[in-house]
């Protein structure tokens, strides 16, 4: 498998030279359960990190695209605790959700006039992680982000907040 950071060009802007300052994205693969079954045991695992050569302006649109996020979702949040503070629920649910749509709509406009990939895009298209992937890799540093609900709802919160 060919290191990703030998490349000179950033994966994420084709235009721009790589910096020192990659994408980590982390994969594991479960080998076992160690120490007795059910809670009182633990997952084992086999971790791989992969660095993805980036630049520094692909950097700052992605920590743009998170600030964007975050202040759409402060703004959804206080405008569902404003709706049901006055008992319309149903109405703060759905702006709710509106806000969060345009918040992300708005934020991959920024990513598409940029000319800078999502980091999203990553565990689709990258084709180091690709290959991981097909080896029985999953996305995560630990098996706990995959196996257990409390994953579902870091990876939920991750891909909205971060």
């Amino acid at each position: 498998m060919k290191d990703a950071l030998s490349s000179e060009s950033c994966w994420f802007s084709h235009v721009d030279r790589r910096n020192e300052d990659p994408l980590q994205r982390h994969l594991h693969q479960a080998t076992g359960i160690a120490g007795g079954t059910g809670p009182t045991g633990s997952i084992r695992a086999r971790s791989k990190q992969v660095l993805i050569p980036r630049c520094r302006f692909a950097s700052r649109v992605h920590k743009t695209g998170t600030i964007l996020r975050v202040a759409f979702l402060c703004i959804a949040v206080f405008w569902l605790i404003m709706d049901l503070l006055a008992d319309n629920a149903e109405s703060g649910i759905v702006a709710f959700l509106l806000i969060i749509v345009a918040g992300s709509l708005l934020m991959h406009f920024l990513y598409r006039l940029a000319g800078v990939r999502s980091k999203a895009s990553v565990y689709r298209k990258h084709p180091q992680i690709r290959s991981l992937i097909r080896e029985g890799y999953r996305p995560g540093s630990h098996p706990v982000f995959s196996t257990t609900p409390f994953g579902w709802i870091w990876m939920a919160m991750k891909r909205t907040l971060i």
